[in-house]
């Protein structure tokens, strides 16, 4: 089995990770390499909802440790 490789796109909201996501597994297509993608916290029933809280819920506080297990 050959060795993988993880890419991960960080930014801002609105920089344009989704847009580099997109343009990337078009060409990984385009060039028949298969791939995984995955949002982070995401991917799970439960990741969407941990997702939706951190994002639409700015009142909620979240401790550096508990940001570094999600």
């Amino acid at each position: 089995m050959s060795k993988g490789r993880l890419i991960s796109f960080e930014g801002l909201d609105g920089a344009g990770k989704t847009t580099q996501m997109e343009l990337l597994g078009q060409w990984l297509e385009s060039q028949h390499i298969p791939y995984v993608r995955t949002r982070e916290p995401g991917g799970t029933p439960l990741g969407v909802e941990i997702r939706q809280l951190l994002l639409n819920r700015p009142e909620l506080e979240i401790t550096p440790l508990a940001e570094a297990f999600l």
